[in-house]
């Protein structure tokens, strides 16, 4: 007969209790479970902040311009995951510079 490992209840309940606050505050998701590219968990600024709320707020329509290197690709990425985790029946439209970009973008997601 094989036997379960002893469950640590006490874990369990601090595993569940980050899931839901990290699903309860978008930045606090990202932060919990993304990387740059370093490997080093994601750190976002004031103004990531705004990009977070208009990526996941009501309005379904967003148009982010912002210069190079500001993590629009990157945010956008991980509100695209944040947002299909919630519901999974979302609805998402990704718009890319080309077809490689967004291939590598599904990609991302589909991981």
């Amino acid at each position: 007969m094989i036997s379960a490992p002893p469950l640590d209840l006490g874990a369990q309940l601090a595993r569940e209790a980050k899931i839901e606050a990290a699903l309860a505050f978008p930045p606090g998701f990202i932060t919990t479970y993304f990387t740059d590219a370093k490997g080093q968990p994601i750190e976002l600024e004031e103004f990531h902040l705004d990009i977070v709320d208009a990526l996941t707020g009501a309005d379904p329509r967003v148009l982010l311009l912002a210069p190079a290197d500001h993590g629009k690709t990157t945010l956008s990425r991980c509100c695209l995951d944040y947002l299909a985790i919630r519901d999974r029946n979302t609805r998402m439209m990704l718009v890319a510079n080309n077809a490689t970009d967004a291939e590598q973008l599904l990609g991302a997601i589909e991981r």
